[in-house]
């Protein structure tokens, strides 16, 4: 019997233990759903790796830093490579319909590249600091969505001066006396291309809504899908139905609809909603941080695409076979540029994340890494240059002349991407701190007071052809690099930047959240 009460009271005390136990789940439950009521609005799925990937932890070494920056720059880099594989069918099927039709995608691309980078890469380059900064500073998220609707409704209206430039682009060429035959064929194609390079822009800032957040990989997966299809629709409109000019600008308007489509499919459904609270009228209003850094992003892009513009119309003057080799030389600069343009875009966005959570050193140390990895890449691609100069031509076209044009420059050409690997580096670093104006400043003088006269003497006085046209070039990039880096070093203090952007950060939020219940619009 005393054995017996003994199990009782053992049991008893187990049943005690268990309801206690029980009473602290309760009781722990009820805080952790106090907790997810509190953090509802918090987006959970991306801060389940937003440690990893968007804000490492404070004192990031170099090396942490660099596997980083190439682990992000990877997805980048494919999808330049990708959008360039495009254009490079421009080029190939140009190429191969003779020499007024890529005299006429030259100068067309002279067209597109201006209305471009003045327009959709200066609002991109706008958002890519804001909504980096904002990403990682901001509570409410929703924020970079709303700066993602400012800089739609600022490209549209931006774009109604380009449209008119596009439709009349025939009275340009006749200004500047252009051949009559290559000017209307870059007429035809400017035309029906007009509405695929406003679905671009779109793709872009999208693009850039997407990168704030540490999503890369999207584009990748949308490029991948669409080429398929555009190299069918290429095919079929300029050799089956034999549209001929009219086609290679047909098939690549249906490629930037087909891109943009998938890609905000892509931001709705899989990821990227998070920073997605609804259309707002929040978008009408509060547009000077979007102008603040547009405009001086779009005056540095001017001086430069008046530059190119300048140089691409020079070489006209040289003759049809060194125009047709421009063509081929600029859009591989526009190639090896891609890898540039990643470690700009991803050294910008990095910097602006971690100047937005507070995090001034590791700022500083992406900036260190990046440049290293910057020259790598450029010795490389000089060493890849110099190998293939004899070969490398004919990968585009059949012609001879042309071909041995591109050769003979190819050994100024390698030198030139180095010099540019460097300007995008240091590019990227004054984007993600917000340092548009002084860019503009910086490009306008290396531009205009440097690299243009040196190209025309180069060129024409001292009959250097192509190769003394992108000596002149190169020199201009190098010039640029070096002033770039000594404003850093000089500059730029880290601590007061991460400050300002902070700073910045709150007072948009404030207005964000005080008006988010009654402005809804959806």
């Amino acid at each position: 019997m005393g054995r017996i009460k003994k199990d009782d009271k053992t049991i008893k005390e187990q049943q005690d233990q268990e309801e206690m136990n029980t009473n602290a789940i309760n009781k722990n439950s009820e805080r952790t759903a106090l907790l997810s009521s509190s953090l509802s609005k918090i987006p959970t799925s991306e801060y389940a790796n937003y440690d990893n990937i968007i804000s490492p932890p404070a004192k990031t070494s170099h090396v942490e830093h660099a596997k980083w920056l190439i682990q992000k720059c990877t997805p980048l880099l494919t999808t330049t490579l990708l959008h360039q594989f495009t254009k490079w069918v421009v080029i190939i099927s140009a190429g191969h319909l003779g020499s007024v039709e890529l005299g006429a995608i030259a100068l067309a691309h002279v067209f597109e590249n201006l209305s471009s980078k003045l327009t959709t890469w200066s609002f991109r380059n706008a958002l890519s600091t804001l909504c980096s900064q904002a990403w990682t500073g901001a509570e409410n998220k929703t924020l970079v969505g709303v700066y993602l609707q400012r800089g739609y409704i600022l490209y549209f209206l931006m774009n109604i001066p380009i449209g008119v430039m596009w439709t009349n682009s025939n009275y340009i060429f006749k200004l500047l006396k252009q051949d009559q035959d290559v000017s209307q064929s870059t007429e035809i194609y400017l035309l029906y291309q007009f509405p695929g390079y406003i679905a671009h822009g779109c793709y872009v800032l999208l693009m850039g809504y997407l990168q704030a957040q540490g999503i890369m990989q999207a584009t990748v997966f949308v490029l991948t899908l669409s080429l398929p299809l555009y190299i069918v629709f290429n095919y079929i409109l300029v050799y089956y139905i034999d549209l001929e000019i009219i086609g290679i600008s047909l098939a690549l308007t249906l490629n930037y609809f087909t891109i943009l489509g998938l890609l905000a499919l892509y931001a709705a459904k899989i990821e990227g909603y998070h920073g997605w609270g609804g259309w707002s009228r929040q978008c009408l209003q509060e547009w000077s941080p979007i102008l603040h850094y547009y405009f001086p992003a779009s005056v540095g892009s001017l001086w430069g695409m008046i530059s190119e513009a300048i140089i691409t119309f020079s070489v006209s003057y040289l003759g049809k076979t060194e125009l047709a080799a421009q063509a081929i030389l600029l859009r591989s600069s526009l190639t090896m540029f891609a890898p540039g343009r990643a470690l700009k875009n991803i050294l910008a966005t990095r910097i602006g994340n971690q100047l937005g959570i507070g995090s001034p050193n590791d700022a500083r140390r992406a900036y260190f890494v990046g440049g290293s990895v910057g020259l790598v890449l450029g010795i490389f691609f000089t060493i890849v240059l110099m190998v293939c100069q004899n070969s490398y031509a004919y990968m585009f076209t059949s012609d001879d002349s042309v071909a041995v044009a591109v050769s003979s420059v190819i050994p100024v050409f390698a030198v030139t991407q180095t010099a540019d690997m460097f300007r995008s580096v240091t590019t990227g670093v004054l984007q993600g701190v917000g340092r548009q104006k002084e860019l503009a400043i910086i490009s306008f003088l290396s531009d205009f007071v440097f690299a243009l006269p040196l190209c025309y003497i180069f060129t024409f006085w001292l009959n250097g052809g192509l190769i003394g046209l992108w000596s002149g070039i190169a020199c201009g990039y190098f010039v640029t690099a070096i002033v770039q880096i000594l404003y850093i070093f000089v500059k730029i203090d880290w601590i007061i930047e991460s400050e300002r952007a902070r700073k910045c950060i709150a007072v948009q939020q404030d207005k964000l959240n005080n008006r988010t219940g009654r402005d809804r619009l959806d």
